[in-house]
This record gives C-alpha cells, sequence and structure tokens, in this order.
C-alpha cells in the first residue's frame, strides 16, 4: 500500500491487536476505566472504537461504507481488516485500491481523534472526521481529487488549485525552518511585488518550540502583522505549510489544537485586509 509508513503501522497494531484501548490496559491495571472516552456507553475495546461507537459509525456512514454489514459479517477488527486484501491481488481496479486506503487512513483517523479527545479535550464532529480522512488521502497519495468524492474539493480547494491573484497585490513567500534536535526556529519571509521585484525581507529566530507547525502559524501570524503595518490592504501569501493553510482558508481547523487559537487570529487580521489569498505549494519549490 503506497500509504505512509504510520498508517501501515497502526493497521499492523490492529492485526496484532496491540492498540492501547481501555479493554486492553485494564488487562494489566484493573484501576483503569474501561467505557468508550468518546460515546461512554460500552467498553472501549478496538472492535468497538473503530465500529461500533456513535462517532465511528457516523463517520463510516458519511464515507459510504456498509458499517451495519460490516458489524453483522465480523466479530473482530482482525478478520475485517484480513477480508480487505482477499483476493486483491487478482484485482487492479483503481476504485478496490482507494477503497481500501480509505478504510487503513480511517481507522487511523478515527484513533487518532479518540487519543485527541482524551489527552486535548477535543471535541469530536463526524463531519470534521470526514474532512480530515479525505484530506489526509489526498496529501498521502496519487489519488486524484475528482475520485473521492465532491466533498473533499470544498475542504481542499484552496490548497490544490490557485487562488485569484489581484494585479495591484503584493506576494509574501513565507517559511519557517524547524531544528528537530535543538527545537530552535526561524521564519523567513519575502515580500515581492506583481512586477516580481523584492521590496522587502525579514526574519526571527525563536528556541524551545514544540514543533515545526507551531512556528509556521506563528511565521504567517507574523507576516501579515507585517504587511498591514506596511499600509499594504491586497496580500497573496505562499507557504508550505499545508495544514496550517488548510485550517486558514476552510471552516475546518487541522492543525493541533494548542495552535488554532493562533489561527483564529490571522483568519480575524485577514478580515482588515480588502482583498487576502493563500497558495500552498510544495517545500522544494518555496527556496
Amino acid at each position: 500500500m503506497k500509504l505512509p509508513h504510520r498508517v501501515i503501522l497502526f493497521t499492523w497494531k490492529c492485526l496484532k491487536n496491540v492498540v492501547p484501548t481501555r479493554e486492553r490496559l485494564a488487562q494489566h491495571n484493573h484501576s483503569i476505566e474501561q467505557h468508550c472516552s468518546v460515546c461512554q456507553v460500552d467498553e472501549e475495546s478496538l472492535f468497538h472504537l473503530l465500529l461500533t461507537c456513535i462517532h465511528a459509525k457516523a463517520v463510516w456512514r458519511l464515507l459510504n461504507i456498509n458499517i451495519d454489514q460490516v458489524i453483522m459479517n465480523y466479530h473482530n477488527i482482525q478478520d475485517w481488516i484480513i477480508s480487505w486484501f482477499i483476493n486483491v491481488s487478482n484485482s487492479n481496479s483503481e476504485e478496490l485500491d482507494i477503497l481500501m486506503k480509505t478504510l487503513m487512513v480511517a481507522c487511523w483517523i478515527i484513533w487518532k481523534e479518540k487519543c485527541e479527545c482524551v489527552f486535548e479535550d477535543k471535541t469530536l464532529n463526524p463531519l470534521s472526521t470526514v474532512a480530515r480522512i479525505k484530506f489526509q488521502l489526498i496529501s498521502f497519495s496519487s489519488i486524484p481529487r475528482q475520485n473521492i468524492d465532491s466533498q473533499a474539493s470544498v475542504v481542499h480547494r484552496n490548497c490544490f488549485s490557485n487562488m485569484p491573484v489581484d494585479v495591484n497585490s503584493f506576494t509574501i513567500y513565507v517559511d519557517a525552518s524547524f531544528g528537530y534536535d535543538t527545537n530552535d526556529c526561524g521564519t523567513g519571509m519575502v515580500l515581492v511585488s506583481t512586477a516580481g521585484e523584492i521590496t522587502g525581507l525579514k526574519g526571527s529566530y525563536a528556541y524551545r518550540i514544540r514543533d515545526s507547525e507551531e512556528w509556521e502559524c506563528a511565521a504567517i501570524l507574523e507576516a501579515v502583522r507585517w504587511f498591514k503595518a506596511l499600509g499594504h490592504t491586497k496580500i497573496n501569501i505562499i507557504d508550505d505549510a499545508q495544514n496550517v493553510v488548510n485550517s486558514i482558508t476552510s471552516d475546518n481547523l487541522f492543525v493541533r489544537w494548542e495552535y488554532r487559537k493562533t489561527v483564529r487570529d490571522i483568519k480575524l487580521l485577514l478580515n482588515s485586509f480588502s482583498f487576502w489569498s493563500f497558495n500552498h505549494i510544495m517545500r522544494v519549490n518555496n527556496g
């Protein structure tokens, strides 16, 4: 499967039944509460978490998966996953490939959001979960957007197509560097006129940052503030942080909960411009 290792690894953990659900953890620590941390109804087994939980069922139905039939036919996650791969070598169907990737990514996202619900106090919404699944499918693979139903294009249109550019606007190229060994960060901003002339440069430095996503959010906020201070009213921003750009240009927030206030501050500040747009480009093209 042409998917990131972390998605494949999660599928392997499901097959080996080593995902740390509450039911499994309680086998080693009897004081652990076993009820599902999402719905608070049944015990949190892997089968419940991924299939029979109210939230999971809603997600699968929005993805057009007949979850009731799945629950009827299979009594554990392992048998269900194995069924995905039966006779798959005899088929070159693109639809089958998309289905398998959707199943793997959806299970992984459902698990991730359960963890965010527990450790980050996140409120779960099936529509947001499905939007996140489709976003990851587009990010992870070569699946054409038109093959992931039309809902996906609503969420991701700003990252995968060129935004309109006003002829009187300026463009800021923004990037943040992150040292994984030191957690030190730097930002770089280049202000370019529509004629291609560099009219301004700005940079900053910080240390002890959580991760690169935090500093990407901070870099864009700094760029917008700088642009406003220069007195311009029309702005195009180019950045290579896809999650951050998606969070700014859509109604869904894909960044970690700690950085969502920064994204909201960016959106609020953008209201003061008469025109603005964001474009995501690949890192290799953002030199």
